[in-house]
Order: C-alpha cells, then structure tokens, then sequence
C-alpha cells in the first residue's frame, strides 16, 4: 500500500511539475514567474518533504539530518548550541509567500481594475510581493533565532569585488532576468528594438547575455541584454497577436467616397489573413490636389505576413478599381481639356443615374414607410448597382461582409443551410444579416438562369439612416428573426453553439492537459 501511495503521489507531484512549466512558458509577467516558481522551487521541495520524512518538521525528522546537502550548520556561539538552517522548508516557505502573494496581489489589481477602471503597474506589484515575501522570510529566520549579521557582512564584502570584475556581466544577467520576469519580450515575438535606427525581427532565443532576433530578411542579429532593456522596445506580439497596419490610396474626385470606401471595405474582409475583430476600417483622411487619400487601417495576428498582406491588397484594388470603374489619380498635375458638349453630356449621364436609382428605390416598400424624400436622393447617390452573369456568386459564405444588397433586375438564389434553394424575386433584399452585424456570409446567393442586376447599400450609409429612424433598424431585425425561423438558419446558430462548447473543451484541455 505505502508502494502504490508513493508512486501516486509522486506522478501526482510529476503532473504538478510538467503542469507549472507549461503554464510558466504560455503566460507572461505574474503568471510566468508564478509558474517557474512552482516548476523550479515548490514541486521539488514537495518531493523531498515527501520522501524524506513526511511532513515532519520536528528535529528528530530525517528532513533536520544534518548530513543531507540541504541542510547548514550554523555555530551557536558563546556557548549556544549549534543551529539547522533548512533549505527545504525555507524554499517551501519562499515559494509558498510569493504564489499567495502573487494571488492576492492579482486578486487585488482585478477588483481595482473593476472599480476604479484602472490598473496597478508591474512595478508596483513586484515591489508588493517582493516585500511580502522578505517581510514573511524575515520572521521565519528570526523564529529560527538566526542572525544574518554575519552572512550578510561576508557576502557584503565579496559582492563589492565581484561586482566591479564582472559589471558587464551582470549588467547583461539581471537586463535578462528583468526582461524575463516581466514578460516584455518573448521567444517567438516580432519586436522593434530602437537600435542603429531601429531593429525588426523575431525573438528566436533569450540568453544569459544576450538576445537574438532574426529580420524579415533571414538575418540573424544578437543584441545584449542591457542594451535591449535600456531601449524603446515595440512588441507587436502583446498584449495580443493583433497589430494594426495601415496603407494610403487615392481615388478620383469624381467617385463618391462612400463608394470608395465600400470597395476597399470589401477588399479587407475578403482577405483571410486580416483580422476580423476589430473589423478593418477604411477613412477619408486628406483632399490632395487632384485626388482624395483614404486611409485603410487593418489588423493582423502574424506581423511576418503584413508584405504579402499588404501585396495582395494593393493588387486587388487596382482591378477593383478597374471593374468598379474608379479612377486612380496620376500623381501629376494633368490638364483635361474638355468640349462643353462633352461636360454637359457626363454631366447629365450622372443626372440621370441618380434619377434612375431614386426613382427605383422610391418604389420599394420597405423603404418608403420609413424614409423621407431627402433621405431616397441620399441613398441614390451613394449606392451602386452591378450586373451579374447567370449563376455568378454575388454572396459567397464565409466571407465577410457588412452591406445590404436589393435585387433590381432578374433573380437571385439563395442556398440554405438546409439544402434547399430560395429564389429572391426583384425588389427584395438579402444581407441584413451581416449589415446588422459585421461577420461572415452565412450562405451563399447566385445571380439567376438570366443573370441579376443588384445593388448594394453600403452600411455606413444605412447606420446613418438607422440613426434617424430607430423603427427602420427594427424592421430588418424582425426580417432576420423570421428568416432563421422558416430557413433552417437555426442550424448554423447550433452549430455555432457547439463550437463554444469546442472552445471551452480546447481551454480546459490547455489548462489541465500539461504537455
């Protein structure tokens, strides 16, 4: 029996080891050094205690031998008898203040931040534990009835000498250990360290002494700790993975900037690799002489992406231009020399466009219960229309998307979650999902057997209308609640649920799971 419990006990101690390190190494600052703690200095000493004696503590245990190596004589001195200084039980106590500390200090600086909206610097809490655990080793010794007087004059004296033969050294080792502690830079981070005008790359080793980051461009560069703590560092791995990008396009005058943007919009969320929360977001941020700037910013979890990224954005405008018919300004002065027949023909061509969607969208419904005269010259001259082949994807699932889309021409399909197709006659509308909540297309909608011409409302134009008119909001919600009743939708939303469920089992599995 005594063989089984040992054994138990000992994997149990083993699982509490592995466990500790795995934790220590995914988590950062408090939580990593709590963890190394526990693998380094509270799991050992459990062992020992366990093998040697039990928890027995008395002077007669086998823990108090004074010939196990962790165990220090110390001469009791005019005429005192000779005392034990106990590495085990002291290192118990070490690490037993420090988890505790770092507890209630953790414990304390999550209420402060629910409170009070702030939060309590690492500084400050590492100063916090640090004198609860000298205040709590401090008592232990003195019940001990130890005098460190002696110790601390002899380490004193030896410490001065060291400490000017290997100054940089040590600078290098404690720059290191800081750096580790705190967790401001970890192995598999892209940083930005302010050196020789500034350095990128990827940390792939953290050393005694120094720490190696490798660039963009496969190379390999090393640079001391001291150096790297007493620089601006830029991590573009925490607090999360996400880290914003941003690129400057110009477009013609003559294109409205809500068109303009919801182009560019739509080219963001049909990229992969770009971060879907917080969605990318497109701006009008300067008039130049002869074009309008936008300015797209977007996130991304893997900084070693953000040229390809950027490669295929840049690419995918210039043909969404293109088809959308969106001029790239020249950056030249160039002088257009125009006819007034030719002007006052483009002229009346935009005219009467905008007549034509105003005219079409004046027509329908479920708009005009809601919307005033003004508000039908707004949308129609900041929505597009386009035509699509027979059977082209005007929605492909998936794929993120925030507009609404009405079909003027022709018909669309839509497939269901169930298998079954729905056809969109002219006149009705379909994406109110994701234009009340920016996400990916839950099904996917093709242009009929005679092709479809459809328009497209960009969502920042319809927020601007919900914002007027509240009632207008909640007609779309009642069409998306009916939709998911009779389409099947409520299939996707339990598959959705079940993938919480997934995501829970992943984060326990993390938790407990220690390898």
């Amino acid at each position: 029996m005594n063989i089984v419990a040992n054994l138990t006990i000992s994997l149990l101690l083993l699982y509490l080891f592995l466990a500790a390190r795995k934790q220590a190494l995914l988590r950062r600052r408090d939580a990593r050094a709590a963890g190394l703690v526990a693998a380094v200095l509270l799991v050992p000493t459990m062992a020992i205690i366990h093998w040697y004696g039990g928890w027995d503590f008395s002077a007669a245990s086998p823990l108090n031998d004074p010939s196990r190596w962790w165990n220090i004589v110390i001469s009791g001195g005019e005429g005192k008898p000779a005392r034990i200084f106990n590495l085990v039980s002291t290192g118990f106590l070490f690490a037993s203040i420090y988890l505790l500390g770092t507890i209630l200090v953790d414990g304390a600086a999550f209420w402060y931040n629910r409170r009070h909206g702030g939060h309590i610097q690492a500084l400050h809490r590492g100063l916090i534990i640090g004198f609860m655990v000298t205040v709590g080793l401090l008592l232990y010794l003195k019940k001990q009835e130890i005098s460190l007087t002696p110790l601390l004059f002899g380490m004193g004296a030896a410490s001065l000498v060291m400490g000017l033969a290997l100054q940089e050294p040590l600078s290098n080792l404690f720059a290191g250990l800081s750096l580790d502690m705190e967790g401001a830079i970890r192995v598999g981070d892209w940083v930005r360290v302010d050196v020789d005008g500034g350095t990128v790359g990827k940390v792939v080793d953290k050393g005694w002494r120094t720490t190696r980051l490798l660039t963009l461009d496969e190379e390999l560069i090393t640079l001391p700790n001291r150096v790297v703590g007493a620089q601006k560092v830029t991590n573009y791995g925490q607090p999360t993975l996400r880290h914003a990008h941003r690129l400057v396009v110009s477009a013609s005058y003559n294109d409205p900037p809500i068109k303009v943007k919801e182009v560019l919009r739509t080219i963001l969320l049909r990229e992969p690799r770009i971060a879907n929360d917080p969605p990318p977001v497109v701006r009008t941020v300067a008039y130049q002489d002869s074009a309008v700037a936008y300015e797209l910013r977007f996130f991304l979890y893997d900084y070693a992406e953000q040229l390809a990224v950027k490669d295929e954005v840049l690419t995918r405008i210039w043909y969404a231009f293109k088809f959308n018919e969106i001029e790239i300004p020249f950056p030249i002065q160039t002088l257009h020399v125009k006819e007034r027949p030719q002007l006052d023909k483009e002229e009346n061509e935009r005219d009467w466009l905008v007549k034509d969607l105003h005219g079409f969208l004046h027509s329908l419904p479920f708009l005009q219960n809601h919307l005033q005269l003004q508000d039908f010259d707004f949308l129609a001259r900041n929505v597009f229309q386009r035509t699509y082949a027979p059977g082209e994807s005007v929605v492909i699932k998936g794929v993120m998307g925030d507009s609404l889309f009405i079909v003027r021409k022709g018909w669309c399909e839509v497939m269901l979650p169930t298998g079954e197709r729905k056809r969109l006659e002219a006149g009705t509308y379909f994406g109110e999902m994701a234009l009340l909540k920016a996400g990916p297309r839950s099904t996917d909608v093709n242009a009929g057997e005679q092709g479809a011409v459809v328009v497209r409302v960009d969502r920042e134009c319809m927020n601007k209308l919900f914002g007027y008119y509240p009632e207008f909001r909640e007609q779309f919600e009642s069409t998306h609640h009916a939709r998911i009743l009779e389409s099947g939708f409520a299939v996707a939303e339990a598959k959705s649920e079940e993938s919480f469920r997934q995501t829970i089992h992943r984060v326990l599995k993390d938790i407990l799971i220690p390898w």
